[in-house]
């Protein structure tokens, strides 16, 4: 009807289409459908929203490039007028000298909607103040979305002091990766994409804008700073849009209560606002606890039922696949089967597991979730995330008759917004319970150590249990569980060398670390002994190794424990006397 009419009765039409999508939501091609006819009576919020569905529907490429489309008819930088005012505005304000720009607008708009999908859009102007940062600012960086999702569209401006603009061109935007991804494995590093600069000089403004979509959130949770936590921002805005069946709660961080409640213009549907003014960064903004602890923050959920609720919601395909699985596979319970008793062979397990399976993330390993395969499927590959080794540490712990929980945390976020039950997490461990005692296991770094929970989640909320579900906190590992101990022995002296031993063990996160770095320098360098060098002078730089004897290692344990023979240093005179 549509080509024999010419679109004819466009809005008869995408109303009797909005009517079907009711009976039949995730068709991909009804959405697509009516992205079309909305952006032909120009509604362009409702198009967008289609286009979104129809990403989310599987059809990725034809809704991402209508996404980019109306992207690229979007009038999205600040206009004359309104960055005349704020260049106004921020010479008045009285910062630092020292600050070499100032972000003049920061803004991050959210939309969800049917789908189960989240759409962020991120404008921001950048002025810059002086002329070292005019020569230090060389690009304007853009994380990449992790997970299922990505980026829809993004462009670069600068406005010049002078009054002329730049447009950059789409060559000087680039990607950074880690030369191991594999494009169909989403591994632990994140991509960057990269807005290389011009040359720049003080007064000018760099002015850009990205649309990001984040896939499969079926409970979506926003948490964003209202500032540029790199810069001094003058102007910051967060939004979150979503229709009138999904009731949007939020909370705030170290910023005021104020906000507005309204309806979006694009879509008709209910928005939330906070805006703020003059925020200067606090601590370091590479650290995501700092950045959102002591930042102003907003977050944004989906009204749920409490923390029981959600936790029922989250984990339960993480205990059915427990369930699901029959006996454990002989590969992995022979990994324990020598040694005895309940901790030891838990211990062993944990081992095992960290060290034969490579952290991955792989899309068929989702398609036997709930399979009672899916452990050999995992042995097999030798590749597998969170999820799958704390699956396999579940098996264990049934068969070794110990009590055990799934515990979900944020590693990404810093934060636990406790008063928004949502999916607030992106990271998946086991917790076993050993002579009445919690002991956390996260089989899914190469640093980790049994019965630690990761060091940037420890004191932070997390959720566990099994029916019922809440908060608890993380424990605090003591101070002595990261211990190193070297004992020098001095033997004498030969050519101004002092001769003699040391012997030295570590414990806990610095035993791994030291252990990972030896492997890593047996593989580069030319002989095991220069391998051991390199290492034992990570620790002790004025030692000279002659020979060494490894005593434990963290293959099977939390420490590492070796002697050495060598020369700790020359001995030099100062005033007449030897000293080391």
């Amino acid at each position: 009807a549509m080509r024999a009419e010419g679109l004819g009765d466009a809005k008869g039409l995408a109303a009797s289409l909005e009517a079907y999508q009711d009976l039949c939501p995730t068709n991909p091609v009804v959405a697509l459908r009516l992205a079309f006819l909305f952006r032909h009576t120009k509604e362009f919020g409702k198009a967008e929203v289609q286009a979104l569905r129809a990403i989310a529907g599987n059809r990725s490429e034809p809704g991402a490039n209508f996404c980019r489309e109306l992207a690229e008819t979007r009038e999205w930088g600040l206009t004359d007028e309104r960055l005349k005012e704020l260049r106004e505005e921020a010479a008045t304000w009285d910062l630092d000298g020292h600050h070499g720009l100032v972000t003049l607008n920061n803004e991050r708009h959210y939309l969800t909607g049917p789908g189960d999908f989240v759409r962020e859009r991120h404008v921001s102007a950048i002025l810059v103040r002086r002329q070292a940062a005019a020569r230090k600012f060389r690009s304007v960086g853009i994380p990449m979305v992790s997970g299922w999702g990505g980026l829809l569209h993004t462009a670069a401006r600068v406005r010049r002091v002078g009054g002329t603009t730049d447009v950059i061109n789409d060559d000087r935007f680039t990607v950074g990766s880690a030369e191991d991804d594999n494009p169909f494995i989403a591994v632990a590093r994140r991509s960057i994409g990269n807005w290389i600069l011009p040359d720049l000089e003080p007064g000018d403004v760099v002015d850009f804008t990205c649309d990001k979509v984040q896939l499969g959130q079926t409970r979506p949770f926003t948490l964003a700073n209202l500032a540029d936590p790199h810069c001094p921002t003058l102007h910051g805005l967060v939004s979150f849009t979503a229709p009138p069946a999904m009731e949007i709660e939020h909370a705030v961080r170290n910023s005021g209560p104020g906000y507005e409640t309204g309806l979006d213009e694009g879509t008709g549907w209910n928005q939330v606002t906070f805006i703020r003014e003059r925020m200067e960064p606090r601590r370091s903004h590479s650290d995501p606890y700092q950045l959102m602890a002591l930042n102003p923050v907003v977050a944004f959920a989906l009204k749920a039922d409490g923390w029981d609720d959600m936790g029922g919601k989250l984990l339960k395909d993480y205990y059915e696949a427990v369930e699901a699985t029959g006996k454990i596979p002989e590969r992995l319970a022979s990994a324990y089967a020598d040694v005895s008793g309940t901790g030891a062979k838990l211990t062993r397990a944990f081992y095992w597991i960290r060290d034969h399976i490579k952290y991955a993330s792989v899309a068929s390993h989702h398609e036997v979730l709930l399979s009672p395969e899916r452990a050999g499927f995992v042995l097999e590959s030798g590749m597998g995330d969170c999820k799958d080794v704390s699956y396999l540490l579940a098996l264990v712990c049934r068969d070794l008759d110990v009590p055990w929980e799934f515990v979900l945390m944020s590693t990404e976020n810093g934060i636990i917004i406790e008063e928004l039950p949502a999916d607030q997490f992106d990271h998946v461990i086991l917790r076993a319970k050993i002579d009445g005692e919690w002991r956390y296991m996260d089989a899914s770094t190469n640093e980790a150590t049994f019965g630690a929970p990761p060091p940037m989640a420890q004191d932070l909320p997390a959720l566990a249990g099994r029916e019922p579900f809440g908060l608890i906190t993380l424990p605090v590992l003591p101070a002595d569980y990261n211990r190193i101990t070297i004992r020098q022995t001095l033997a004498g002296v030969d050519e101004g060398w002092l001769l003699g031993g040391i012997d030295v063990r570590l414990e806990g996160y610095a035993a791994r670390y030291l252990d990972e770095l030896w492997k890593h320098h047996s593989l580069t360098a030319v002989d095991p002994d220069r391998a051991a060098d390199d290492t034992v002078r990570a620790l002790l730089p004025q030692f000279h190794l002659d020979s060494v004897e490894r005593l434990q290692d963290t293959g099977e344990s939390d420490a590492l424990h070796f002697a050495a023979e060598g020369r700790h240093g020359r001995l030099v005179e100062l005033d007449g006397k030897r000293i080391a």
